[in-house]
């Protein structure tokens, strides 16, 4: 049973509109202050003005994308203190169910959807903003690429999936509603990939929904974006391909899975 902060049992009822209006405007504040900055960087970068960006905010970007972290923590924290979500609602159940059985497969299944959702945009022509990010993000050291990819991880998955689909779940809404939110989510920091990322973002936040919406455990979608993005820059050297090809493996079997109802956790 989902259980609020105070340890009362979570309302069952659907919600009233003083605890919707907190809940979305909990869910645009920790959107703003976590991706706004990568928004207007994607603004600039599509409109080929990248270069014009104020020194100031280049100075200060990446610190200003570092600090998703503590913006994603605040956000939980204010959602269990103020709306009443549980841990499980927040995808943070007790141990022994965050490690379960089906862990390695969700990790795998969820790094199946992204590797799908990037390989359909790469069927698109690129766009120059998307080169001009590409650039921008070669010789990167190692260091920086890991530290990049756990905050892109921790701070998306759990500010664009887990907490809206809380409150979402909550509030009792069906399934394309939720999807239509995810993929609003997902469109503005990624906009220098162009128009053609509407199709990559259905997919990609449509899987994870899919897989996220039978076992609702936040680390392995972290942990799936984290290894999405370090296996994409050839962090791991000669086993590179082999880690890939292992968890597109996985994942599929996990799909099969999940779509068999035979995986996962819904509570």
């Amino acid at each position: 049973m989902n259980r609020c902060a105070n340890g009362n049992p979570a309302p069952t009822g659907r919600p009233g509109p003083r605890w919707s209006v907190q809940a979305w405007s909990l869910v645009g504040l920790g959107y703003l202050a976590a991706f706004g900055a990568a928004t207007v960087a994607a603004v600039y970068t599509l409109a080929g003005r990248a270069d014009r960006l104020p020194g100031w905010f280049v100075d200060v970007y990446d610190g200003l994308v570092y600090a998703g972290v503590l913006v994603a923590a605040v956000a939980f924290l204010v959602g269990r203190r103020r709306l009443g979500l549980s841990r499980s609602e927040l995808g943070l159940p007790p141990r022994k169910e965050a490690f379960s059985a089906g862990s390695l497969g969700a990790v795998a299944a969820a790094y199946l959807v992204m590797r799908t959702a990037f390989a359909v945009l790469a069927l698109f022509p690129q766009p120059e903003s998307a080169k001009a990010s590409e650039v921008l993000n070669t010789g990167m050291s190692t260091g920086r690429i890991l530290l990049w990819s756990a905050t892109a991880g921790v701070v998306e998955e759990a500010l664009l999936l887990a907490l809206p689909v809380a409150v979402m779940t909550r509030m009792r809404w069906p399934w394309p509603a939720q999807l239509a939110v995810l993929v609003a989510l997902r469109l503005p920091f990624h906009l220098y990939y162009g128009v053609q990322f509407l199709a990559q973002a259905v997919i990609w936040a449509g899987g994870l929904l899919f897989v996220y919406r039978r076992y609702r455990v936040l680390w392995p979608f972290a942990l799936a974006h984290f290894l999405y993005d370090t296996i994409s820059q050839s962090l791991y050297g000669r086993a590179n391909p082999l880690l890939g090809a292992a968890l597109l493996v996985l994942g599929g079997f996990s799909m099969v899975c999940v779509a068999r109802g035979r995986f996962g956790r819904t509570t």
